[in-house]
């Protein structure tokens, strides 16, 4: 007679609901590391910046985009009022309004030299 294959031991259910657990806490331990390193990161950009011009970058495009989506036909409000309320909030004397003005000077030179 030959020796037959010894068959691997059947695990049982409850075996088998434990290792799914462990596997499944190692996955959410990993994300939550990824996650506060992600953080960890973003906060460290939103203190130093990317540029050091951040603010004054998203302003002019804040006040671009208000500019432009005021001009459509059917201009989304909402969106235009949060823009707004964005910029008021970093600008609290109102001292964005040479922004919006700048943005419409170059968009009426763009639509001249489009023309």
């Amino acid at each position: 007679m030959t020796e037959s294959k010894k068959k691997p031991p059947v695990m049982t259910f409850e075996q088998a609901e434990m290792r799914r657990r462990v596997a499944r806490n190692n996955v959410l331990r990993a994300q939550a590391r990824t996650v506060k390193k992600e953080a960890k990161k973003a906060k460290k950009v939103a203190r130093e910046g990317i540029t050091g011009r951040d603010g004054y970058i998203l302003s002019e495009a804040l006040a671009t985009a208000i500019t432009a989506l005021s001009r459509l036909k059917h201009p989304p409000e909402s969106n235009i009022a949060d823009m707004k309320e964005i910029l008021a909030e970093w600008y609290p004397d109102g001292g964005f309004g040479y922004l919006i003005e700048s943005a419409e000077r170059r968009l009426a030179e763009l639509m001249k030299d489009a023309a």
